[in-house]
């Protein structure tokens, strides 16, 4: 089995080969800021102004923003502060002044300049391309990012389709847009990665299998649907082992009669244990102990798929659905387990190895992950589709046997 060995600086996300010099982290004590940076804040600002959003409307997004403009321009942060402030009803001066003044003596808060945008983003206030300032991330210290707009979001390069095995080949062939075959690959690479149980490699002294987490982002009507081709390629061994459980239960019915006639004569007799549910596809809007004992019956093997964001938000959102911690922990496949008290029950399952594609509008994102500091963020990948006008032919062909 050949080994490969990743190589992190050739990964990064930097504009060039070449080492970026940051600009020293600021605070009070530094309050003098690039020009450019300020410039970008109040470019920001004005458009937050202009639509007369409130992009803190809780205390604790209040108080990071202070923390954030504190961090990146120190004093002169202060006027910001109270133009985006006044956008609360319960907007005081006073208030406002004495925060933003307890954000510049704070030290170690660990919010930087970069979660002022994320809130101003989370809001509905797009980064214009004119937004060109390089947030650095101040967690490695080396490598610059930045902010891309909507129309900047890149596709595929076509030198990668050539490339793919015939199988994936074959899956995107029938593409009818650039986009389309984005998705439809991403798709069909989150689907399959759930059959790849068996494919292991090592991450920071860690083994990782193959398992994906794949959010397609679109508004209504911009070719989200395409996904549902890609549940297709898993289809088939989900209805095969649907027909093994099938199967399964009808012989353990036949034991079960078999053992309650002779259980009287035959003291030894021992009961028929109840098959496994089978299954690969996990319905979205599972609670969260009937998800436990899905993967427990499958060997922590499963696949969420959903075109509507928003079942597995409103799951979440429930009393007996909230399975986010499970999911946080099945991406680095710890170790899952559930006490039933009333059952006696106690389930575990060690190595766990899910997979989860869905679709979604950007609201649903939100509602699906509120904030940052939600782990799963970070463990999904996100593949926006852009809006494009236009209609498409929908009776471009009525060959049934090419229609699914």
């Amino acid at each position: 089995m050949s080994k490969k060995i990743f190589s992190a600086p050739y990964w990064e996300n930097a504009p060039s080969k070449q080492e970026v010099s940051l600009p020293a982290l600021q605070t009070h004590d530094t309050p003098e800021t690039t020009t450019d940076l300020a410039t970008d804040i109040d470019r920001v600002v004005q458009e937050i102004e202009a639509n007369g959003v409130d992009i803190a409307p809780d205390y604790g997004m209040w108080v990071n923003i202070g923390f954030a403009l504190a961090d990146g321009l120190g004093e002169r942060g202060r006027d910001f502060f109270h133009r985006v402030s006044r956008l609360h009803p319960d907007y005081e001066p006073a208030n406002t002044d004495k925060q933003f003044t307890h954000c510049l003596n704070g030290r170690g808060s660990g919010v930087t300049i970069a979660s002022f945008f994320h809130y101003a983003t989370q809001a509905g206030i797009e980064l214009h391309h004119s937004f060109n300032t390089i947030l650095p991330n101040y967690q490695n210290g080396k490598t610059a990012k930045w902010v891309k707009s909507e129309s900047e979001l890149p596709h595929f390069p076509e030198e990668i389709f050539g490339t793919l095995p015939p199988f994936l080949q074959k899956v995107v062939g029938n593409a009818i847009s650039i986009e389309d075959r984005d998705v439809i690959l991403l798709g069909a690479i989150g689907c399959l990665s759930v059959c790849f149980c068996n494919v292991c490699g090592v991450y920071d002294e860690r083994v990782v299998y193959s398992n994906l987490y794949l959010f397609v982002v679109a508004e209504a009507g911009m070719g989200k649907g395409a996904l549902t081709l890609c549940r297709e390629l898993v289809a088939p061994i989900n209805q095969r082992l649907h027909e093994q459980t099938a199967q399964r239960m009808i012989e353990y019915k036949l034991e079960l009669s078999e053992y309650q006639k002779c259980k009287g004569k035959n003291p030894e007799a021992m009961e028929p244990v109840t098959p496994p549910q089978k299954t690969l596809i996990i319905p979205a809007n599972s609670s969260a102990s009937s998800l436990i004992s899905i993967l427990h019956d499958n060997d922590g093997i499963g696949l969420l798929f959903e075109t509507e964001g928003d079942t597995l938000s409103q799951t979440l959102k429930s009393e007996h659905g909230n399975y986010s911690d499970l999911l946080r922990k099945a991406f680095h496949h710890e170790t899952i387990s559930m006490s039933r008290r009333k059952d006696r029950e106690y389930l575990e399952i060690d190595n766990p190895r899910v997979s989860v594609v869905l679709a979604g509008t950007p609201e649903q994102i939100r509602h699906l992950i509120p904030d940052a500091e939600n782990g799963l963020l970070s463990r999904f990948i996100f593949y926006f589709i852009p809006f494009r006008r236009g209609i498409r032919d929908v009776f471009a062909t009525d060959d049934v046997t090419r229609s699914k």
